[in-house]
Parts: C-alpha cells; sequence; structure tokens
C-alpha cells in the first residue's frame, strides 16, 4: 500500500521525502545532543561548585590547624616565642574570618543561612580560642598557656574542626553521587542518540530502497519492451500506468509502437511496389554497365524515380560528353597529320638547301685554288681573273639561294610552331572536357553512395535497390577509370606539343643564326667580285693581292662549312620534329580508341584515314 502510494509521486518529490526524512533524523540527532550537552554543562558546574566548596573547607580545616593549634603547640613547647606566635594567630585569625565568608558567599543563600545555624556554637568556640590565645599572647604566661592548651584548647577548636571534616565528606559523598547520577545520564543520553541515528539510518536506506525500486523496476520493465521490439516482438507493450516521468515515457513508448506496427505494414505494401521499379532500373543499369549509353531508364513515381531521372542525365550528359571528345579526337588527329606533312615538306626544303650548300662550298674552294693558281702564273691572271668574277657571282647567287631557303625553312617552321600551339589549345579544351566527364563520375558515386543509405535503411525490402545502387556505383568508377585514362593521354599530349615547340624555336634561332652567316657570306662575296673587278681592271695589282684573295676565300669557306654544319642541325631538329607529330597522331589515335567503347545515340562509327608509314 505504502509502495503504491509511493509511486504515485513523481521522482523529483520522492527524492525530496527521503531527503527531509534524512534532515529530520539529523535535526531530532542534534537537538537531543545540543539536550545533552547542556546537561552536561550544568552538571560539570554543580560538580566545579561542590568540588570548590570541598576545598575552601579544607584550606579553612589546614589553616586553623597549622596556623593557629601548631602555632599555640609550638609555644607551648618553646620553639616559637611568644611574638612570632602573636603575629602569626593574629594573622591566622584574619585569614580564617576572610575564608569563611569566602565560602559563605559562594553557598546559596537557603545553604548559607542553614550552614551559620549549624556553625553557630562551634564558631563561638572557635573564635574565643583565638581571642583567649591573642590575650595569653599578650600577658606571656606560660602557666595559663599549659592549662589552656591541656584543658580548653581542643574543646574549643575539635567541634568546629570535626563538623568540617563531616561536611567536606558529606560533600564528597554528594559529588561522588552526583556524578554516578550524571554518568548514567549520560548513558541514557548515548543510548538514546545511537537508537535515534540507527533509526534515521534504517530510515534512509529504506526510503533509498523504495525510491530505487520505484524507479528501477520501471526502467527494467520499459528496457525489457525495448529488446523485444529489438528482437522482432513488435506486439511488446511496457503497459504501465502512473503520473510520474517514467510512465509518462512508457505511455509514450507504446503509443510509439502502435504507430510503428501501421506504419510496417504499409511499407511492406510500398516495398512490394518498389521491386518492381528496382527490376526495371537493374534491367536499364545491366545495359549501361555494358557501355551502352542509348538506353533511357524508365522512370516511375517512387524513391528509383529521381534515380532513373539521374541515371538518364548522367547518360545523356555522358554520352553528349564523350561525341565532343571523338570530334576533337578527330581534329586533333586531322591536324596532327597535316603537322606531319608540313615537317617532311620542310625537311625536303632543308635537305635541297643542304646540297646547294655543299655546292656552294664547293665552289668556294675551287676559287680558293683559282687564287693560288693566279698567285702563281701571273700571265694568266686576266683569264683566270674573269673565271674568278665568274665564279663569285655563282657563289654570291648560291649564297642568296641559301638566305632565301633558310627564310622559307624559317616561315615553314614558324607555320607548324602555330599549328602545334593550336594544336595544345584543343588539348586543353580536353582536358576541359574531360574534368567535366570526372565531376559527373564524381556525382554519380555520391548518388550511388546515397541510393545505398536509402536501401540500407529500407532493410531487407532495399536489398534489390542496394544491388542497383551498386552497379551504378561500378558504372561511375569505370566512367572515373576511363577519365582517368583520357586525361593522362591528354597530358601526354600536351608534354609532346610543348616539347615540339622548344624544339621548333631553337630550329627557328639556328636558322636565323644560319641566315646571319649566309649573308655575311654574301656580304663577302660582294666584296670578292669587287675585288675580282679591280683585278680585271688592273692585273698589275693582282699579284700584290694574290695572297690577300686566297686568305678571304680560305674565310668564306670556313663561313660555307658553318653554314653546312647548321643545315645538318636544321635537318636532325626536323627529324626529331617528325618523330614529335608521328607521336601526336598515335596519341589522338589511342584516344579515339579510348572513347570509341561507348556506344553513343545517333552516331555512326566514321572511316579513320590510314596512319601515314
Amino acid at each position: 500500500m505504502f509502495t503504491q502510494r509511493f509511486r504515485a509521486l513523481n521522482i523529483g518529490r520522492r527524492l525530496l521525502v527521503m531527503i527531509l526524512a534524512m534532515a529530520a533524523t539529523i535535526a531530532i540527532v542534534g537537538v537531543s545532543a545540543l539536550v545533552a550537552i547542556q546537561s552536561a554543562s550544568g552538571t560539570v558546574s554543580t560538580l566545579q561548585g561542590q568540588v570548590d566548596r570541598g576545598v575552601m573547607l579544607t584550606n579553612i580545616a589546614h589553616d586553623v590547624r597549622s596556623r593557629f593549634i601548631d602555632v599555640a603547640n609550638n609555644v607551648y613547647r618553646g620553639t616559637m616565642i611568644w611574638t612570632e606566635a602573636n603575629t602569626a594567630i593574629a594573622r591566622s585569625k584574619q585569614q580564617f574570618d576572610q575564608d569563611w565568608q569566602a565560602y559563605l558567599q559562594h553557598l546559596p543563600e537557603q545553604e548559607r543561612a542553614a550552614v551559620l545555624q549549624e556553625y553557630q556554637g562551634a564558631l563561638e568556640n572557635l573564635n574565643a580560642a583565638y581571642d583567649a590565645m591573642l590575650s595569653l599572647g599578650e600577658q606571656q604566661s606560660r602557666g595559663q598557656l599549659e592549662l589552656f592548651i591541656l584543658n580548653d584548647l581542643d574543646y574549643l577548636t575539635a567541634p568546629f574542626l570535626q563538623k568540617l571534616q563531616t561536611q567536606i565528606s558529606d560533600q564528597r559523598q554528594q559529588a561522588e553521587n552526583y556524578f554516578a547520577v550524571f554518568s548514567n545520564r549520560n548513558v541514557i543520553f548515548v543510548v538514546s542518540l545511537l537508537t535515534l541515528f540507527a533509526a534515521g539510518i534504517g530510515l534512509a536506506i529504506f526510503l533509498g530502497w523504495t525510491i530505487r525500486r520505484s524507479i528501477v523496476d520501471p526502467i527494467n520493465r520499459v528496457m525489457n519492451t525495448v529488446k523485444q521490439v529489438n528482437d522482432g516482438d513488435y506486439s511488446a507493450r511496457t503497459e504501465l500506468h502512473g503520473t510520474d516521468e517514467i510512465a509518462e515515457l512508457s505511455t509514450a513508448l507504446d503509443s510509439m509502437l502502435d504507430a510503428r506496427v501501421t506504419a510496417l505494414v504499409e511499407k511492406e505494401q510500398e516495398n512490394d511496389r518498389l521491386n518492381d521499379s528496382i527490376i526495371r532500373l537493374l534491367e536499364a543499369t545491366s545495359q549501361l554497365g555494358e557501355r551502352d549509353l542509348t538506353v533511357t531508364v524508365p522512370v516511375s513515381e517512387d524513391v528509383t524515380g529521381p534515380i532513373a531521372d539521374s541515371m538518364n542525365l548522367v547518360a545523356t550528359e555522358t554520352a553528349r560528353v564523350l561525341m565532343e571528345i571523338r570530334q576533337v579526337a578527330n581534329r586533333v588527329e586531322s591536324s596532327a597529320r597535316n603537322v606531319r606533312q608540313q615537317s617532311e615538306r620542310v625537311s625536303e626544303v632543308a635537305a635541297n638547301e643542304r646540297l646547294i650548300i655543299e655546292k656552294a662550298s664547293e665552289r668556294l674552294e675551287m676559287a680558293s685554288k683559282t687564287m693560288l693558281m693566279i698567285a702563281k702564273l701571273c700571265q694568266t691572271s686576266d683569264n683566270v681573273a674573269k673565271q674568278a668574277s665568274t665564279t663569285t657571282e655563282q657563289a654570291f647567287s648560291a649564297v642568296q639561294l641559301t638566305v632565301t631557303g633558310m627564310n622559307e625553312i624559317r616561315e615553314s617552321i614558324s607555320e607548324s610552331e602555330k599549328r602545334i600551339k593550336r594544336l595544345g589549345e584543343r588539348s586543353q579544351e580536353i582536358s576541359g572536357i574531360v574534368d567535366i566527364i570526372n565531376s559527373i563520375a564524381e556525382r554519380t558515386h555520391v548518388l550511388a553512395l546515397n541510393a545505398s543509405m536509402h536501401a540500407a535503411a529500407a532493410g531487407e525490402a532495399g536489398r534489390g535497390f542496394a544491388v542497383v545502387a551498386d552497379e551504378v556505383q561500378r558504372l561511375a568508377e569505370s566512367s572515373r577509370n576511363a577519365t582517368s585514362q583520357i586525361s593522362s593521354l591528354v597530358k601526354t599530349i600536351q608534354s609532346e606539343t610543348g616539347d615540339a615547340i622548344n624544339t621548333m624555336n631553337r630550329t627557328i634561332s639556328e636558322v636565323v643564326e644560319g641566315s646571319k652567316r649566309a649573308e655575311q657570306a654574301g656580304e663577302q662575296m660582294r666584296v670578292t667580285q669587287d675585288t675580282t673587278s679591280e683585278l680585271v681592271a688592273s692585273v698589275a695589282q693582282i699579284s700584290d693581292r694574290a695572297l690577300k684573295q686566297v686568305k678571304l676565300n680560305e674565310a668564306l669557306r670556313q663561313i660555307a662549312s658553318q653554314i653546312e654544319s647548321s643545315t645538318h642541325t636544321t635537318d636532325e631538329e626536323l627529324k626529331r620534329q617528325w618523330a614529335d607529330t608521328e607521336s601526336l597522331v598515335q596519341f589522338a589515335s589511342e584516344l579515339l580508341t579510348s572513347v570509341q567503347v561507348f556506344k553513343l545515340p545517333g552516331h555512326t562509327e566514321p572511316e579513320r584515314p590510314a596512319s601515314a608509314a
């Protein structure tokens, strides 16, 4: 009955009851202890008063014996003179009066009157003894002193001392009795306090145990219900009733479980509809997994609708991007082939120029030999001079042709550089498209993860949906791998394009340097032609200047050799450019091959041109 009423209270009030009970127990124990302390204080004060009175009486008796009776006996025995005795007795009388008055003041008023009445006769005899001894001290008569000590001293002082001794014994006995009563009372107080404390502890334990049961039992019942529901028993209920917090929690839990059963029935019906949509998604996903981007996933109104719509969007965007990549790859391949053909033409022009330069070098050597012959055969200087003039003109023409050819080479290389730069820009466009594909693959991957989470939330009913999510995720991974390969190829193309541009820049620099040297050679040949004309006009000067002309022809021959060396270098650079262009064509073909693994809507496979040997 008590437990049921106790459970009717909320948890806060139960704890408040326990706290109030413990506080009341502590208050009762404290008040009892305070009363015991006050009683002990009164008892101690009473015992202290009795002890003080006993000490006063003992001191009075000691003073009477030592300062009066012993002094009188000392005078009688002759160990003390009368003057000292009179002074000691007078002081003893004065001290006795002070001590006796102090003792009387220490007594309560009623007890004081009783003591005065009791000690009246004995006190008068003691005072008479003091007076008689003081009178004898004035007379200093030893005979009367002897008679007083033998006959009157004991008679006058003994009653007072006996009463003092009796009073001291009575007070000691009274104090012992009072202390015994005090000890018994203290024992009773201690036992009472321990009993109250034990009762308070017992009450606190009982209330704590009751509160614990009133809280823990309902909580265990709620926990058991939750465990049963977790194990699959949806009919389990707490069925707790009351007004406390745990009862309200149990009622809310029962209501939630009732609503959950209804929701589960509706969820089963929804799962049946969801399974049909998942089957359609699986069929479409299987075709997408085979890289067939022409498939269209049917869109339903259930939870798979957004997924199907997203898959259609991904397939459409992927197909569009791949179409653009394929077109860009075709343009890249076509541009690369044009660059390769241009490089071949440039190589042919460079070979022709090399032959011309070789011929020019040979003719310069012949001119040098001719000048030697002129130095030796001054007589035939006129004919030789004419021949030298003709040879110089031919050499000058050859040098002019060389300069013109090098300018054409420089223009061809500049055109090739522009085309390769445009090719690099196209590869940058491919990189942007690859980034778009990678972003789409990432979005598809995130979408697949979200679908997996929805499938996991659906439990057994979402297992088929989880399969669809896994297929979508694998498709996203395949797309990411393909875009990664494409990105790697594009980066390789960009790297090779950059190398080709650098090679062309070096070639242009060398051609410019060769052009400068050829122009210098032409200028030297013009000087030679003038010199030859002067030789024709003035044969007499040929002998003097023949040696100088030989040295000049030797310098021209060295310049021609340098031009020939530069032409060889240009040819080597053009060969490397041709190899780079061939690699670019190969990379473009590989890019087309990577893109063509996808089946795109409305697309027919174009015929690829055959690769040049």
